[in-house]
């Protein structure tokens, strides 16, 4: 069984999607989906939204942001984004820059490679496993 991916929206999408909402993926690849239902005393409203996989992950973290599961408590908790898109293409930029200049097959190079993939991946650019 695929754990589930869940995202919270950071970023307003009028008519559709709130900041703070929650949307769950099944598994690698599966559409994320947002099923809300609120009875009050006023009346019941009901939300269903469905993004595919990719829309979502090519909208972290404009829109969306990842929520991690603690696997000991069963509490959700939330990475919060520290830097610009500016200061983060910076850093990259530095790392392909260092890594050019690290001899092939050094450790220099390979902690180089490795930083470059991390963004790569944080950015949504690289993924874990096709």
């Amino acid at each position: 069984m695929e754990e589930r991916e869940k995202v919270i929206v950071v970023k307003r999408i009028p008519g559709i999607l709130e900041v703070g909402d929650i949307l769950i993926s099944d598994g690698f690849g599966q559409d994320f989906i947002l099923e809300l239902r609120d009875v009050s005393k006023s009346g019941s409203m009901e939300r269903y939204v469905n993004l595919d996989y990719y829309t979502v992950s090519g909208n972290i973290p404009e829109y969306f942001d990842f929520v991690i599961e603690d696997e000991e408590s069963g509490e959700d908790f939330e990475f919060e984004i520290r830097r610009s898109n500016e200061e983060i293409k910076k850093r990259y930029n530095y790392f392909i820059g260092r890594m050019g200049e690290a001899p092939l097959g050094t450790e220099e190079r390979v902690v180089y490679c490795n930083l470059v993939w991390f963004i790569e991946w944080l950015t949504g650019v690289k993924d874990l496993v096709r």
